[in-house]
């Protein structure tokens, strides 16, 4: 759904390899779920932000306005987060716009703009 905004989309397998790209490469905006292998989003966030700050849109299933995990993740660095219900396709319709906006929005935050966060 990204890519009917015309950014240059990227892909990682695992949390390890996000922060592996996102510390060689210049994103404009970084696209995080919690629940991954080798390393979780959390993780991936403080090691991101610590290297390379970057806005970072958090979408999981765990991440709720109540959600510790979520206040975690703005802790770090984070600059917003959306819920995802379920699996990757339940909601995906009703969350489309929400994420397209949040997209466009973090992508125009000037880089210096991000703070590095250390814990």
């Amino acid at each position: 759904m990204i890519e009917t905004l015309d950014f240059e989309i990227d892909t990682a397998k695992n949390g390890q390899e996000a922060v592996d790209k996102a510390t060689r490469m210049q994103y404009d905006v970084i696209t995080m779920d919690i629940n991954m292998p080798v390393m979780d989003g959390i993780e991936a966030v403080k090691q991101i932000m610590e290297a390379k700050p970057t806005a970072i849109l958090m979408i999981s299933s765990l991440t709720t306005e109540d959600a510790t995990i979520t206040m975690d993740a703005l802790d770090l660095g984070a600059v917003d987060y959306i819920a995802k219900p379920g699996t990757m396709n339940v909601g995906k319709r009703e969350n489309r716009e929400d994420i397209l906006s949040k997209v466009k929005s973090l992508s125009r935050i000037p880089t210096r703009r991000l703070k590095k966060k250390s814990v």
